[in-house]
C-alpha cells in the first residue's frame, strides 16, 4: 500500500472503490427507453420522444453485432428489436404464430399445432355451430364492427387490426356453419381451415412489421414458409438468436 508524507500506510483509490453494481444489459436499456418513448408520445411530448427514440436506435445498432434479436410479448404489445430497428406492435394472432416459428428455427410445425384453439376446429362430421352459438357469434360481430369503426376514427391501427382479425375468425365460423339460404352445413377440413387462418394471420403480421423494419421484413419474407406445415428457416451461415 502507498504511504503518506508521515509514513502512514493509506489505502489506494482502487482499494477504496466499492465493487461496481451489475450494469443493466443493453437489452434492458433498450426496453426501458422504448417504453419511455411510448410514454412521452402519449403525453404529446413529441420532440423529447424523438430524442429518446434516436438513442434507442443507436443502442439497437450497437447490439446488432451481438447477433441477438428480440421478439418479446409485454402485455398487449410485442417488443421487437432487429438490427438497428426497435419498435412495438399491438399483439395479434399473427405475431403470436410468428413467435412460435421464430422460437423453433428449422422445425416444421403443423398448422393445427400452430393455431391451437385460436380457430374453430370441429371434427369433419356433425354440426358446426348450434343455434345458440350462431346467435352469440352474430352479436359479437356487431359489437366488433362498431369497435372497429371507433378504432379507425381514432386512428388506432393496432386496435383496428385486432378487431379485423377477430371479425374474420367469427365470420369464417358463421360462413362454414351455414349453407345457402342459412341452412345448416357440416364442417369442412380441419387442417385446411387452420392453414388458411394461419397464412392470412402471418401475412398481416409481416405487412405490419414491414412498415417499421424493412430489414426484418426482408429477412422474414425469405425465411418463413407457410402451408399445412409452417417453418422458420434462417440461413445457418448467418447465425441469429431470437430472445423472447
Amino acid at each position: 500500500m502507498p504511504q503518506n508524507a508521515l509514513g502512514t500506510t493509506v489505502p489506494s483509490d482502487a482499494e477504496h472503490m466499492p465493487e461496481p453494481a451489475d450494469a443493466p444489459s443493453l437489452d434492458q436499456a433498450v426496453e426501458t427507453l422504448t417504453r419511455a418513448v411510448d410514454i412521452l408520445r402519449s403525453l404529446s411530448l413529441h420532440d423529447e420522444a424523438r430524442e429518446v427514440a434516436a438513442v434507442v436506435e443507436r443502442l439497437g445498432a450497437d447490439r446488432a453485432g451481438i447477433g441477438h434479436q428480440l421478439f418479446r410479448q409485454e402485455g398487449d404489445y410485442r417488443l421487437i428489436l432487429y438490427e438497428s430497428d426497435v419498435f412495438r406492435l399491438k399483439e395479434t394472432l399473427g405475431l403470436a404464430y410468428l413467435a412460435k416459428l421464430l422460437a423453433s428455427p428449422g422445425r416444421e410445425i403443423h398448422v393445427l399445432e400452430l393455431v391451437g384453439s385460436d380457430v374453430g376446429l370441429a371434427s369433419d362430421a356433425g354440426p358446426v355451430l348450434d343455434v345458440e352459438a350462431r346467435h352469440a357469434y352474430r352479436e359479437r360481430v356487431e359489437e366488433l364492427t362498431a369497435e372497429l369503426t371507433d378504432a379507425e376514427r381514432a386512428n388506432d391501427p393496432d386496435r383496428a387490426e385486432q378487431h379485423r382479425e377477430e371479425l374474420e375468425l367469427l365470420r369464417r365460423e358463421l360462413s362454414r356453419g351455414e349453407g345457402l339460404g342459412g341452412r345448416h352445413r357440416a364442417s369442412g377440413s380441419t387442417s385446411e381451415r387452420a392453414r388458411q387462418a394461419a397464412t392470412k394471420a402471418l401475412k398481416r403480421a409481416l405487412a405490419r412489421i414491414a412498415t417499421h423494419s424493412p430489414a426484418l421484413s426482408r429477412h422474414l419474407a425469405s425465411t418463413v414458409r407457410t402451408g399445412t406445415y409452417c417453418r422458420y428457416d434462417p440461413d445457418p451461415r448467418v447465425p441469429i438468436v431470437w430472445r423472447f
